[in-house]
């Protein structure tokens, strides 16, 4: 069982030209996607992680705007396996390090205007909004990775409103 695939797959295969997902933004520039075009952004991207070497289990965070990169990104980790630890925009920079270091991701998936309190660790793979865009846009697409109802699927930090994240 694949989240990602359950969520798109089969509804882009049955109809790949309905409207999956709408993004309004303040400027008027709406965006929609068909679920045909969500898929195969999904999976492309997916793929590129794999090639990038984050193998299935790995973890992901995100730490970007909340914009279509966070959604696919979202997604492509859980179709490629992988275990994504969604973040909030609004976490500090000692914040955001902390779930880093605490998680054990193997990569980050980082916004341009979006810092860690301090460089990312060597062995954590950097990923920035422009190469998961042109990921999804030219990578080669892979088929949904099986995953095992045991396994993970995502990980969340809350914090409430003292202390750690935890």
């Amino acid at each position: 069982f694949n989240i990602a695939r359950y969520c798109l797959a089969a509804n882009a295969a049955a109809t790949p030209e309905k409207t999956a997902l709408i993004v309004v933004s303040g400027d008027g520039e709406d965006r929609r996607w068909t679920y045909g075009e969500l898929d195969l952004a999904v999976r492309r991207l997916a793929g590129g992680l794999g090639r990038l070497g984050l193998q299935p289990g790995e973890r992901l965070m995100i730490r970007m705007e909340n914009d279509v990169p966070y959604i696919l990104t979202f997604f492509a980790a859980l179709a490629a396996g992988l275990v994504p630890l969604p973040s909030s925009a609004a976490l500090t920079g000692e914040e955001a390090e902390f779930l880093l270091n605490d998680s054990g991701a193997a990569a980050v998936a980082l916004s341009n205007d979006l810092k860690l309190r301090h460089d990312v660790p060597p062995h954590v793979h950097v990923l920035h909004t422009e190469e998961i865009v042109e990921l999804t846009q030219r990578g080669a697409a892979i088929d949904y990775t099986d995953t095992a109802a045991d396994d993970p699927g995502f990980l969340i930090y809350t914090s409430g409103t003292v202390g750690r994240p935890k």
